[in-house]
């Protein structure tokens, strides 16, 4: 016995002792527990409290509430709802990941363009003439010129104009 079914004891044959009118009273209101059944044993069924039943399963007795029809149909509409929920969480999942598809396509594109355009203008930049003024300090002009033609050859430019350039 544990310790609490001691005390339980203990208080109900005290209580006993001072009202012995309350035998009657309490055998009336004792519901028996599945502790005063034998588990295992499939013959004897446990009372059980209202709104419950019990089953026998592999384990033994056990204790089950009793389902109405009406919990069952608000249980069943329940699952309903959640099922329906559920499924339009993933719809709205799935448009979310083609709304983001679709932005990586075009922000794609939008890069594909800016590097053609860009390109484009390289090239217009390259067919165009460049024009050099020179100053009349012709010794740095010179220096500068050589310097300026072999980064402009390196860069790509090919035609290349030299002008003075007069004040």
């Amino acid at each position: 016995m544990t310790d609490i079914e001691q005390t339980n004891d203990i208080i109900e044959t005290q209580v006993i002792e001072k009202n012995p009118d309350m035998i009657e009273v309490m055998k009336k209101q004792h519901v028996p527990d599945i502790r005063d059944f034998d588990r295992m044993n499939k013959d004897i069924k446990p009372q059980a409290k209202e709104g419950y039943e019990y089953k026998f399963g592999k384990n033994g007795w056990r204790q089950q509430k009793i389902i109405t029809e009406e919990e069952k149909q608000v249980k069943g509409q329940q699952l309903k709802q959640a099922k329906q929920l559920k499924a339009q969480a993933v719809q709205q999942q799935d448009q979310s990941q083609d709304q983001s598809e679709t932005i990586k396509d075009l922000q794609k594109q939008l890069k594909q363009i800016s590097d053609q355009l860009f390109n484009k203008q390289k090239e217009d930049e390259v067919k165009q003439p460049i024009k050099i003024m020179k100053t009349k300090k012709q010794r740095e002009v010179r220096v500068v010129d050589q310097r300026v033609n072999s980064i402009l050859q390196n860069l790509g430019y090919s035609q290349i104009k030299i002008e003075e350039y007069s004040e």
